[in-house]
């Protein structure tokens, strides 16, 4: 891949009070304590109402009329380390964010999981709105050189930005613009392929914008900003996605069916999420029988091929429950949090909710590389990618 410096515009202020979350991950509590700051972020990427995307645009206009956001005054990339403690342990994350081509697919970004179409509209929507993209994709590739060179080029440097998230990571941020350091950055993974890890739904919405877009319109779109790290850093979690489904579906009513293709096995406390956990207010562990494998995968599966979301997608949601396309964006939720699945169930706000297991990182790299393209929602990467780092502008005399 092509990696290359942009012309960002940046918050003036202390990013700590003005960046989020990416968009899909904010619960509405927490969106509600962050547009407690009038100039955060997520006043951009989840404008509400109507005339939603005109507001934002407005706001967007306003901010960069009042100096709150600033255009940069050369081209740059930036190093992003991550730092925050898993198991009573520090560990470190690196990675870099710049610019690279997404259209016309070149093969060279490699999604993972697909897309709903309605998460896709909004966000071009949004994007073409504000002729801007506010968050950058999140991508990840197979190089374990990356880190070192990352790391030399940021040795003995003071960082530019720090700022601690409310979840307790801290980001410090390091400005590259020498033309020397750019180039290598860029040559360390120009012959790498990379995979989407987390912005299936903005990569689409880009694509979508720059097919119809036109001279200079078509080639911006045509480039997305992105943040890229290796898959081998010991920072780069990869988790399951849990899902929350509402009172249109139940699970006890379908217990007999759904009997016939898991094994269930009923548990009182959730001891570990080694196998797909179903919580209607205990917890169930589903395994699943050997001719519901050979009717999803075929005869000659092995245990590489069996995919938590795909298992519960195509045989649970679909199969047993009889759910459709349009029913697995209506009906279910996704999240990260497992509290927050558990407590929707508990306050009667959902029949039930599917525990998923975290991932395997060398299960992961094998359905990647082999082309299979999971379902929607299947991996939680961690640490997110703050939004509001950088914002890159269609009109930067704008900005």
């Amino acid at each position: 891949m092509n990696i290359r410096p942009f012309r960002p515009c940046i918050y003036s202020e202390n990013l700590k009070d003005v960046t989020a979350p990416p968009f899909d991950g904010i619960t509405p509590n927490q969106e509600s304590e962050l547009k407690k700051h009038p100039y955060n972020i997520t006043h951009l990427t989840l404008p509400r109402g109507a005339d939603g995307v005109e507001n934002a645009r407005k706001k967007i206009l306003q901010w960069i009329q009042e100096g709150i956001i600033v255009e940069m005054d050369r081209d740059t990339l930036f190093i992003l380390v991550q730092e925050f403690r898993l198991n009573s342990e520090n560990i470190e994350r690196i990675g870099v964010i710049g610019v690279t081509d997404v259209y016309p697919d070149n093969g060279m970004v490699k999604p993972h999981e697909n897309t709903f179409p309605g998460p896709v509209r909004e966000r071009a929507a949004l994007m073409k709105g504000l002729e801007a993209q506010l968050e950058p994709l999140f991508l990840t590739i197979l190089n374990n050189n990356f880190e070192r060179v990352l790391r030399r080029i940021i040795s003995g440097k003071r960082p530019d930005r720090v700022f601690e998230e409310p979840y307790g990571v801290t980001n410090s941020l390091y400005f590259v613009s020498e033309m020397e350091k750019i180039e290598k950055i860029s040559d360390a993974i120009s012959r790498d392929n990379a995979i989407v890890a987390d912005g299936h739904h903005r990569l689409k919405a880009a694509q979508t914008i720059a097919e119809s877009a036109e001279a200079e319109e078509g080639n911006f779109w045509s480039e997305s900003m992105v943040y890229v790290s290796s898959i081998y850093d010991r920072g780069l979690l990869i988790s399951g996605v849990h899902r929350i489904v509402n009172d249109s579906f139940s699970f006890r009513q379908n217990l007999d069916r759904i009997a016939s293709y898991f094994q269930i096995r009923e548990r009182e406390t959730l001891d570990t999420i080694d196998n797909l956990v179903i919580y209607d207010g205990t917890f169930k562990y589903l395994i699943p029988r050997q001719g519901a494998l050979e009717s999803l995968f075929g005869k000659e599966y092995s245990s590489e091929d069996i995919v938590g979301s795909k298992v519960i997608n195509e045989i649970l949601f679909k199969k047993v429950l009889g759910m459709e396309a349009k029913d697995l964006e209506s009906s279910v939720q996704y999240t990260h949090d497992l509290s927050l699945a558990v407590g929707y169930v508990d306050s009667g706000k959902a029949n039930f909710a599917v525990i998923m297991p975290a991932w395997n990182k060398d299960a992961f790299i094998k359905q990647s590389m082999s082309g299979h393209v999971l379902p929607q929602k299947s991996t939680y990467f961690y640490p997110k990618i703050p939004s509001g780092i950088a914002i890159r502008k269609l009109d930067r005399k704008s900005c």
